[in-house]
């Protein structure tokens, strides 16, 4: 979804240390079963090695589509378009627009901007997050749900594997605790929010800006708000394996995280398939 500001800025979501019970006070677990879906890249390599226990996080920042591939040259790319192409991802917004279409100056983090104006005056604060993350959708597979994530941009998708959801938050819990890296990150499962993620307020035209939202909320809406047009049809649980001394503290380029092969993620799977891709 293309935004159109006179001034954008960006800033990290600062979200304070989580206990664990302020972490299970989040969890939302959004039923007995999800499902993964697989595209047929690389052979299916990823199904196959899903298949004995090897389960994969990727990064809020990593999902969101960089500038180079939003070039022409990588328009014809439907995966862009599909569940790699929200242009928000690991992010929310506030937005601020003056009535009078002028913004004389505005105080933020200690440093003012001024001399807005434009017929269009508006500020856009936009927060972003950064946590090791899991795609699924909610519940069985079903042909239905298949056909929705081919028909909206991802043609290749063609293979299936469904899990117990809450054997599955056990067993990726104990195998990152197992590693150096993730020894002391926790398990966040939420079903997405299909809304708007952004904030719009009305300003006079000159203001000390501040936040306008908990630091928790900036954190969940980035990590768990998706645009209802162009993403509902995903009907996604999203697992973050999350440092709770420092949520939202990776990275901006931290590559994907990979578990296993290990069998007690293999033992949470209930069946699995393939099916035709689109084409």
């Amino acid at each position: 979804m293309k935004k159109s500001s006179a001034v954008r800025i960006q800033d990290w979501v600062k979200c304070p240390p989580l206990s664990l019970e302020n972490l299970n006070d989040l969890q939302r677990v959004t039923g007995p079963l999800v499902t993964k879906y697989f595209d047929d890249k690389d052979k299916l390599n990823g199904f196959k090695s899903s298949l004995i226990g090897s389960f994969k996080f990727g990064t809020l920042q990593g999902y969101k589509p960089q500038e180079d591939e939003l070039s022409e040259e990588n328009s014809k790319d439907s995966s862009l378009d599909g569940r790699f192409g929200d242009r928000e991802e690991g992010a929310t917004s506030d937005i601020y627009k003056s009535n009078t279409n002028e913004i004389n100056e505005i105080s933020f983090r200690n440093v003012s901007i001024g001399g807005i104006k434009s017929t269009n005056s508006q500020l856009e604060i936009e927060y972003l997050a950064n946590d090791f993350c899991a795609c699924l959708s909610k519940g069985d597979y079903s042909k239905e749900q298949a056909r929705a994530l081919q028909v909206n941009g991802n043609p290749r998708i063609c293979a299936y594997i469904v899990y117990s959801l809450p054997d599955l938050i056990y067993a990726v819990q104990a195998t990152a605790k197992e590693l150096d890296k993730t020894k002391s990150h926790s398990v966040l499962c939420r079903g997405v929010e299909y809304r708007s993620k952004n904030q719009h307020w009305d300003v006079t035209e000159g203001f000390q800006l501040a936040s306008n939202r908990d630091q928790i909320d900036y954190w969940l809406d980035a990590a768990f708000v998706k645009d209802q047009h162009s993403f509902q049809h995903e009907n996604e649980t999203r697992l973050l394996l999350v440092n709770p001394s420092r949520p939202s503290s990776l990275r901006m380029h931290t590559p994907s995280l990979y578990l296993g092969p290990d069998i007690r993620i293999a033992r949470c799977i209930l069946r699995y398939g393939t099916f035709d891709p689109m084409g």
